[in-house]
């Protein structure tokens, strides 16, 4: 693609701006979105289709599908911001429409069927005891969980593997029943060493079908490393998006807290393009954010999910920080069949939904845009599923 040609595609974007002001670094960068580009793409259209340091990230969307999902009854189609005047009924279509193409290109054959026959969501959390797991789960949901039953074609793992199923809407509402988000936790595995826990942890992934795998991992408690290289080889072998997070970004020293994370980086580095996205913060001292993305397959990064205070060293409190930005990167790179079940886990995170909520339809109309139709049995199932997110979102910012 020569530059004229690019000149001509970007001029026919439009922008959606989002709050959280991700700034790519110029040395890992070749697209903003974490899917890699052609040399010739990428060598033409750097400089312009990248943030700088003063702008906001912007996430593009085609003219024509701007004008298309806008109501038919709308004649004017020159704005080129996107308020949600689109036909609301239309947008949820679109979404249904993406699922089951989605997963025939994506996933296998077995995990389309469980999917299928469930509706059944599930994240999975791997990390030594006492690591801040549970303090992740309550900041990502918003502590919107509570504790349920293991399934029973796990019942060997009952002693080491806790599920949470995750609150959205109404208790009383009977449409919950339609789609279910579950979160793993590793609790009992206290050994990282023993050989049992690839085999036991692998059986568990092609069980559940997570649609992300979250490794939590902190100086000092770091699992043996080539355990948890095959896991998530593994799970690039099956196309399962993994974040590395380092739980306590505030505790130890610097130094410890780095090479937790380049041993982190050297298992992801087969995942995809190195890419670091930095966002702005409130805070004067550490300006910036860092999120390393691995294409659209793995991230790695730091999260503090609850204050902190070092009294040996500080009175001062350091913030929450992270939670948002990882949750971002995450619902940027899910696949259309599994970036659903994300939104629905994160749903009580009104932090999180509170600084893109300007963008939140907007997302939706990107990540589900011009897709074949479903197969008409899954129609009901998830004409209740999507509906459940958007009158969530709704009643949150409407």
């Amino acid at each position: 693609m020569n530059n004229e040609m690019v000149n001509e595609q970007q001029s026919e974007e439009t922008t959606i701006t989002f709050l959280f002001e991700p700034i790519t670094n110029e040395n890992n960068a070749n697209a903003i979105d974490g899917h890699s580009t052609s040399d010739d793409e990428s060598n033409s259209s750097d400089e312009e289709s990248l943030p700088s340091s003063t702008s906001n990230f912007q996430l593009p969307i085609s003219e024509d599908f701007v004008e298309e999902s806008i109501d038919s009854t709308t004649e004017d189609h020159s704005t080129s911001s996107l308020s949600f005047t689109a036909n609301r009924d239309d947008v949820l279509k679109r979404t249904q429409m993406s699922v089951e193409h989605a997963m025939i290109n994506n996933a296998y054959e077995n995990e389309i069927q469980y999917v299928k026959d469930t509706l059944e969501f599930n994240i999975l959390l791997m990390g030594a005891p006492r690591i801040g797991k549970s303090q992740l789960t309550n900041a990502l949901t918003g502590n919107k969980i509570h504790k349920a039953q293991t399934s029973s074609s796990l019942e060997s793992c009952t002693q080491r593997l806790q599920r949470y199923e995750v609150t959205c809407g109404s208790s009383n509402d009977s449409s919950n029943e339609q789609s279910k988000v579950f979160i793993w936790d590793t609790k009992g595995i206290e050994n990282w060493s023993d050989d049992n826990v690839v085999r036991e942890l692998i059986h568990v992934i092609e069980t559940i079908h997570p649609i992300a795998v979250i490794y939590c991992a902190a100086p000092g408690t770091f699992a043996k490393l080539h355990q948890v290289e095959i896991i998530l080889n593994y799970c690039m072998y099956k196309s399962i998006f993994c974040a590395a997070v380092i739980t306590n970004m505030w505790s130890g020293t610097r130094e410890a807290r780095l090479s937790v994370q380049n041993d982190l980086e050297k298992i992801l580095e087969r995942f995809g393009p190195r890419k670091i996205l930095e966002f702005d913060t409130n805070d004067p001292i550490l300006r910036k954010h860092e999120v390393i993305m691995y294409g659209d397959k793995a991230l790695c990064t730091m999260v503090n999910s609850t204050p902190f205070v070092n009294l040996d060293l500080s009175s001062v409190e350091k913030p929450v920080r992270g939670i948002d930005e990882l949750t971002y990167c995450i619902m940027q790179s899910l696949a259309e069949d599994k970036v659903r079940g994300w939104c629905q886990a994160v749903l009580g995170n009104r932090s999180f939904w509170q600084k893109i909520r300007h963008q939140t339809y907007g997302f939706v109309l990107e990540k589900y845009s011009q897709l074949p139709i479903i197969a008409e049995k899954l129609q009901h199932g998830l004409e209740t599923m999507f509906s459940d997110v958007l009158n969530t979102l709704n009643t949150l910012f409407l």
